[in-house]
């Protein structure tokens, strides 16, 4: 019992990481993303992005379990599932190793591959586009996967260039050329014009109907009281309440949204 609880928990938490193709995730990591590739580029491709000083060896960025697991999820819907919380001291690991072997040449066109380790499990096999059967995937594919989204500036939540679904930016664009087009076209104001006023007297038509179903149920009593009605019956209710005040010698009532009713010795009736 107290598993499925924790399991819902975990669950509900970390749901948004993933969700529309992980753009929480995205949207937070961008920056984080920016620092690690900034290491990975002068080695893979140092002709369009040469670095004054080598490259590290090594680069050690510390962070919390709330940052390992939108890591993880920028990668894909495969590379972590959402109901698995980052345990305590967990690691992720990302190699860059340069293919020298002739034979593989054609697996990694960069010329580098990289290897994804998670607490000592190698993951880079889940990331779309890698081999299934191998632990290497060429270097370009993690590039594609993170570059759109990896920067410090102008972040947004809309879709990435790596969902297949496309752009939020790019469907606006596609929506807006398609009215324009349709504006533009001969009879296109026409159509427009009809589309609007077939719309508005489908409206009129529901709302009507809608409307005489609520006042056809009110006038057979099927517990709708119209605002009519019950103000009368408050004011009936008050004007019986004022006229017993006055033959038993108590204080009036006064009604501000409850009544009360008093005797002499002050005790609530």
């Amino acid at each position: 019992m107290f598993e499925r609880i924790a399991n819902y928990a975990i669950k509900s938490h970390n749901f948004p990481y993933q969700y529309n193709n992980g753009a929480y995730a995205k949207l937070g990591m961008g920056p984080l993303w920016k620092e690690i590739v900034s290491n990975i580029l002068p080695i893979v491709d140092s002709v369009n992005h040469p670095s004054s000083t080598p490259p590290p060896k090594m680069a050690l960025f510390s962070g919390h379990d709330t940052t390992l697991m939108p890591i993880l999820a920028t990668l894909g819907p495969d590379v972590w599932h959402a109901y698995e919380w980052a345990p305590y001291a967990s690691m992720i690991l990302i190699e860059i190793h340069e293919v020298i072997d002739s034979d593989r040449k054609s697996d990694f066109p960069s010329g580098f591959a990289f290897r994804l380790i998670y607490n000592g499990d190698v993951l880079t096999s889940k990331m779309d586009g890698c081999l299934e059967d191998s632990e290497l995937c060429d270097a370009q594919i993690l590039l594609d996967r993170v570059l759109p989204f990896a920067k410090f500036e102008d972040r947004n939540c809309e879709l990435t260039a790596t969902s297949p679904e496309g752009g939020f930016e790019e469907k606006t664009k596609e929506m807006k050329t398609a009215a324009e087009t349709l504006v533009e076209s001969p009879g296109g104001v026409l159509v427009v014009i009809c589309i609007v006023l077939v719309s508005a007297a489908l409206g009129s038509l529901l709302t009507i109907f809608f409307m005489k179903r609520y006042l056809q149920n009110a006038r057979e009593g099927k517990g709708l009281i119209s605002l009519g009605e019950l103000s009368m019956t408050v004011l009936e209710e008050y004007d019986d309440a004022y006229e017993k005040g006055d033959a038993d010698g108590r204080s009036k009532p006064t009604i501000y949204g409850a009544t009360a009713v008093t005797d002499p010795e002050n005790e609530i009736i």
